[in-house]
């Protein structure tokens, strides 16, 4: 249940890509999903590094090669495990961040041949880019414009119950870097209006989806019940009366339980199937 963006951006050749939530709500297995889709489902051998605290998965080679450290142990911080990195010339970095050093540490990376995967703790996707052009100081306006050119996207998710009661699914927002969300990055206006592109009806098709209206969606498809959904929404007192009028479209989806032992226990959707976005 996760959105078909995620399995597109793990195989591009660059850019930043970053996997948000609150505390336990499954952003480390979002982010493991995406290295392991990247071992699975990339056409050629990538060299993928990771930067973890603690490690909680193991993966297998299998396309790729995979190397683990562990932040503390194999390597200081972020900051000095990146910079460690760069002499092996990996594909791909994938990062669990901690702090606003380790933000401003990626987009340093992201300007490099080199996809960096980051997971982040945050509230929405409009507050961790936020962040991440915090993190720069006086120099935000040149963090805007790297962002412009670099950052492919921002998933932000929470977990609800399914409609069942046999498991969880993670509901997610999706800033895709559409041209118009290019272009307001590489303005001066407050970072807020962000959210506005977020939740236009005309950027769905590109894959872009707003946090409410993607709670909305999965009450429709009868994923997931409607007091879940008012219970993790942003503004539950305006989507009450449009959850009131919905009548769900389709049967409730299998349940896809998030484990933290297993790094491939969230599989994406691959071509042909169904793009419920």
């Amino acid at each position: 249940n996760l959105p078909r963006a995620l399995g597109n951006w793990a195989i591009a050749p660059h850019g930043l890509v970053l996997v948000s939530s609150p505390p336990g709500a499954g952003k480390t297995s979002t982010w493991a999903a995406m290295v392991e889709h990247i071992n699975t489902a990339s056409t050629t051998a990538r060299q993928v590094v990771t930067l973890e605290r603690p490690l909680e998965q193991q993966f297998d080679d299998k396309v790729a090669f995979i190397c683990q450290r562990e932040l503390g142990a194999d390597t200081q911080d972020v900051p000095s495990g990146l910079h460690a990195t760069l002499s092996q010339a990996p594909d791909v970095v994938a990062v669990d961040v901690g702090s606003a050093q380790d933000l401003a540490a990626l987009v340093e990376a992201a300007e490099l041949d080199m996809l960096v995967v980051a997971s982040v703790t945050g509230s929405g996707a409009v507050d961790i880019v936020r962040r991440l052009i915090d993190s720069a100081g006086e120099r935000k306006q040149t963090v805007r414009q790297r962002l412009a050119r670099r950052l492919r996207g921002v998933v932000h998710q929470q977990l609800a119950p399914t409609a069942d009661g046999k498991g969880m699914v993670p509901v997610c927002e999706v800033l895709h870097m559409v041209p118009q969300a290019a272009e307001f990055l590489r303005g001066d206006r407050e970072i807020e209006g962000l959210q506005a592109i977020i939740d236009s009806p005309s950027h769905r098709g590109s894959g872009m989806i707003g946090f409410d209206q993607a709670v909305l969606d999965a009450v429709q498809s009868g994923v997931v019940g409607a007091e879940a959904a008012l219970a993790i929404a942003r503004d539950a007192e305006a989507l009450r009366p449009r959850l009131a009028n919905l009548r769900p479209t389709a049967m409730p989806a299998p349940a896809i339980t998030l484990a933290s032992s297993t790094a491939a226990a969230i599989p994406f959707p691959m071509p042909g199937d169904v793009d419920r976005s």
